[in-house]
């Protein structure tokens, strides 16, 4: 789980936040490209931990085997 906060971290200040910061100054579609693209890195990311998270619960309450 924290390996994977760690490339949504990195994800987000390398790729992300400079690419937010390009399209303060106006429409770039190279910045917005990128943007919604890379954005798929976070959202894989993401996913993949809460079913880490989710399959840690069941471990939890016992009903596993």
């Amino acid at each position: 789980g924290l390996s994977l906060i760690g490339v949504i971290w990195v994800s987000t200040f390398a790729l992300q936040v400079p690419a937010h910061r390009r399209l303060t100054n106006g429409f770039d579609s190279t910045a917005h490209r990128r943007l919604v693209t890379s954005n798929w890195i976070r959202t894989i990311a993401w996913t993949v931990r809460a079913a880490g998270v989710v399959y840690m619960l069941f471990l939890q309450t016992g009903t596993a085997r």
